[in-house]
């Protein structure tokens, strides 16, 4: 296993979808080799519950319910979820393969934040 050149803990995405389709917010940038995904946030700042889905595509192929994480969660109305990920997280493959994506029930209420560590080998 090569030694990492560098580690960057970050907030990586932040998105607030505006349609009901599934969507990618976050892929490893081409310079990185991989990215640890630690921590997913959801807002729900509408006054329904809503549901959300998480997809994770490490194979640049579509985000359906062969790589949901979460499949219709409902997530009640004025709240927030975080998803902790045991160590060393969610690996998504670097140079623009790997993918994490989302997809809520409602437009305009659910924001989604990720926070992780973006490796260079």
């Amino acid at each position: 296993m090569s030694i990492p050149r560098s580690r960057t803990n970050k907030q990586l995405a932040q998105y607030r979808p505006s349609a009901t389709a599934a969507i990618v917010i976050y892929s490893s940038p081409e310079a990185i080799s991989y990215t640890n995904l630690k921590t997913i946030i959801i807002c729900n700042a509408h006054t329904s519950a809503v549901t959300y889905q998480i997809f994770h595509d490490d194979d640049g192929e579509v985000l359906d319910l062969d790589s949901a994480l979460f499949y219709n969660v409902s997530i009640a109305a004025n709240s927030t979820e975080i998803i902790s990920l045991p160590d060393p997280g969610i690996t998504i493959s670097g140079y623009s393969v790997g993918s994490l994506g989302v997809r809520a029930s409602v437009v305009d209420v659910l924001t989604f934040t990720l926070y992780g560590q973006e490796v260079t080998i």
